[in-house]
Parts: structure tokens; C-alpha cells; sequence
């Protein structure tokens, strides 16, 4: 019992020490409303205050290893020792995950061409992304406006016939993979509304900026700033469901952008059964 308190408390100073990390010098973003486009973003910093609390935090730390150390009759060198171990364990595994991801990706890659005479199931994260570019941007130059894209929320480094499970909801699959693959297509995708730009000019690439709609439904709304400038600007709604806001929302970016690119990807719907509405038999 003892031994199993002691392992509670080394894992919370674990994340005392992970907050620490993360928080300082960290940025408080200030949300403007998704549909105000091209809008710079709003910073705000404290470092003070954020350095007071990491002070804090590390203090607190340190008086939980004492506390651990006289629990177990043990010196506090070794009980951080103990921590720094297992937090090598635990960089150790995810580098054997990534490594493990890598092979499996190599092995599916050789001897694959992709030439556009058949159609190939995409199967890795960038095979989606490739796939999903050309095909907006084909349906873009027949003035196509406005597409919906379904990905298979495959996680960067991980392949399709992965058994995945998503037990932090909408949440997860916008962190793990939605959010990622958008982010990926919006830097790879070119859609210019002027007749006179040319591929060339998209040199750099474009700025992209992402801003959560609601959190806890895993929705955003993410845009890439051209480097050409607003007419090739392209803006995508992700997780986007039937509620209301929703609906609203996208009336307003349809607004807004005009004839420039706008996706919704992975909506939640499916058809108008999604809806609720009592749409009688053909």
C-alpha cells in the first residue's frame, strides 16, 4: 500500500513538472469570433506571473520528494533519480513506437508508384493528404467552391489496417488526427481566385492558423494565409455537427469568403436522417 501511494504521488509530481514545461513563457491566445477572416491574432503575455507559478509548482515538487523520501526511508537523490528514470522508460517506449511506425510505413511504401492510372486506397496519413489535395484541387479549377473531405483519421506515423479506438471522443480525433491532416492539406493545397496568379508565385508557404469553434465537440476552424495574398486564402471547418451554431456559422464563412476555397471536413453527418428531419419515402 505503501509502495502503491508512493507511486501515485512520483506520477503527480510528474505532471507538477510536465505543467512546468508546458507553462512557461506559454501565450494566452484571445479568441475573435471563426468567421472574422484574415483577422491577426490576438497575444497576450504574463511572465511574471507564469514564472511565479512554475516557481511555485517546483517548489511544491520538491517538498513531495522530501515528503516520499522520509515515507520510504530513502534520500531524495534517489527518489529523483527514481522519477528521472522512469520518464527515460517512458521517452524510450515512444521512441520505439515511432521507430516501429517507421518500418511499417517503409514496408507499405516500396514498391508503390502513384501515376494516376488506378486508384490506390490511401494508407498512411500522407497518402490521404496527397490524394485529397489533388482531388480539391481538381474539383477548385472546375469551380468547385465549396467540398466536404472524409478522411480516415489515421494519426501521423501510424498506417490504415491499424486497430484504433478513440476513448477521448471528438476531442482525440481532432488532436490525434482531424486537426493534423487538415493542418497538412490547408499548407499543400493552392486555390487562387485570380485569373493572373501564377504557380510560381506560391513560393512560400502559407500561414496556417487554427481556432477552436468548441472544444469539448472537437470542432475548429482553420485558415492558411496565402503568401500571395487573400484571394487564394482557404479556410476549413472541422468536426463541424447538426447543432445550430454550426449551421450558423457556416453561413456566415460562406459569406465571408466568396468565390475562395472552403471545406468542412469530417462533418458529422451523413445524410438528412443526421438532421432529425422526417423527410417521407421517395
Amino acid at each position: 500500500m505503501m509502495r502503491l501511494a508512493t507511486t501515485v504521488v512520483i506520477a503527480f509530481l510528474q505532471l507538477f513538472e510536465g505543467h512546468h514545461a508546458f507553462s512557461l513563457g506559454s501565450n494566452a491566445i484571445v479568441k475573435r469570433p471563426c468567421h472574422q477572416y484574415r483577422s491577426a491574432a490576438v497575444f497576450s503575455t504574463n511572465d511574471m506571473g507564469t514564472q511565479d507559478e512554475a516557481e511555485r509548482l517546483l517548489q511544491r515538487a520538491r517538498e513531495m520528494r522530501a515528503e516520499i523520501a522520509a515515507l520510504e526511508g530513502r534520500t531524495v537523490t534517489e527518489v529523483e533519480a527514481e522519477a528521472k528514470q522512469e520518464r527515460e522508460n517512458r521517452r524510450q517506449a515512444l521512441l520505439d513506437q515511432e521507430k516501429q511506425s517507421l518500418k511499417r510505413r517503409t514496408e507499405y511504401a516500396k514498391d508503390r508508384k502513384i501515376d494516376g492510372s488506378m486508384m490506390e486506397v490511401p494508407e498512411t496519413f500522407e497518402d490521404q493528404v496527397v490524394q485529397a489535395r489533388v482531388a480539391v484541387e481538381r474539383a477548385f479549377r472546375d469551380g468547385v467552391t465549396r467540398q466536404t473531405i472524409r478522411f480516415e483519421l489515421i494519426p501521423e506515423g501510424q498506417v490504415l489496417n491499424e486497430d484504433r479506438q478513440w476513448p477521448g471522443g471528438a476531442q482525440e480525433m481532432y488532436r490525434e488526427a482531424a486537426g493534423p491532416l487538415t493542418r497538412e492539406l490547408l499548407k499543400q493545397v493552392k486555390a487562387p481566385t485570380k485569373q493572373d496568379t501564377a504557380p510560381n508565385q506560391f513560393v512560400k508557404p502559407p500561414t496556417v492558423k487554427s481556432q477552436d469553434i468548441w472544444d469539448f465537440d472537437g470542432s475548429a476552424l482553420i485558415t492558411a494565409e496565402s503568401s500571395v495574398g487573400p484571394s487564394a486564402d482557404v479556410q476549413a471547418m472541422v468536426l463541424p455537427n447538426t447543432d445550430v451554431k454550426y449551421t450558423k456559422d457556416i453561413a456566415t464563412i460562406n459569406e465571408a469568403m466568396g468565390d475562395r476555397l472552403f471545406l468542412l471536413v469530417n462533418p458529422f453527418w451523413r445524410d438528412l436522417e443526421s438532421w432529425g428531419f422526417n423527410v417521407p419515402p421517395k
